[in-house]
This record gives structure tokens, sequence and C-alpha cells, in this order.
């Protein structure tokens, strides 16, 4: 096993990455990172939405859509909503139970005490800002 480990180190060894090979590396961080910010975006008008009352799932679509064409921000669609709503339940900044409204049995999402303290802080700790700064060639 030691002789095959030797042998693929020295031809590793030699092996360079071509510039072309470096920028779509570099691209594909930053696509990522970008995805993250957006992600983390989405994140906060939900816990915004939330904030004052629980409210079903189409509730939030609503708010959301109605706040979208008012600020000109993107549109969440359902299907990404609920996997949004479902992953923010997992990281305990909303809470969720069954409850009824207008006759239907809805599931109400709340703010919970972590989810206002990231909606306080708006960021993750400045780790975005430094990958930002990163891909677009500050660093």
């Amino acid at each position: 096993m030691g002789r095959i480990k030797e042998k693929m180190d020295q031809e590793l060894s030699g092996m360079t990455f071509s510039n072309r090979m470096m920028e779509q590396v570099l691209e594909q961080t930053c696509r990522s990172t970008e995805e993250s910010k957006r992600e983390e975006e989405q994140i906060l008008r939900i816990l915004d939405v939330v904030q004052k009352e629980p409210m079903s799932g189409f509730e939030i679509l609503m708010k959301l859509t109605e706040e979208a064409g008012q600020m000109g921000a993107e549109v969440v669609n359902e299907k990404e909503l609920y996997p949004f709503l479902h992953r923010m339940t997992e990281q305990h900044l909303l809470s969720c139970r069954r409850g009824e409204k207008n006759g239907k049995e809805r599931m109400f999402y709340e703010i919970t005490t972590a989810g206002k303290a990231k909606r306080a802080t708006g960021k993750d700790g400045g780790q975005q800002e430094a990958q930002r700064g990163l891909c677009h060639g500050e660093g």
C-alpha cells in the first residue's frame, strides 16, 4: 500500500492547474456564494413577515408576493417556500403548530427567539461579506 501512495504522490506532484481550470473553480465558488446569499435574504424576508403573528404557509406566500411587488424584490414561489419553512423549523428559527382558520386546519409558523435574534443581526457573522470580496477580486 505504501508503494502505491508513493507512486501517486510522485505523479501528482508535477501537476498544475491551468488558468482556465482555476477560473472555473472560482466561478463555481462565487455561484455557490451568490446562492447562499439569496437563500439568506429569503430567510430574512420570511422572518420579517412572521414577526408580528403566526401565519400559515399560504399567508406567508401571499405576503411575500405582495411585498415583492412593492419592493421590486424577487418573488418566492410555492415550490421554494415550503422547503425554506421546513429548514427554518429544523434550525429553530420558526416553530410550527397545527391550527384552524376559516374552518380549515392549517400549519402555522411563528418566529422563535432564535429567529428574532437572526432577524436582528441580519447577517451570519460577516462570512458572506468576506466571500463576496473574494469573488469580486478583493482578496
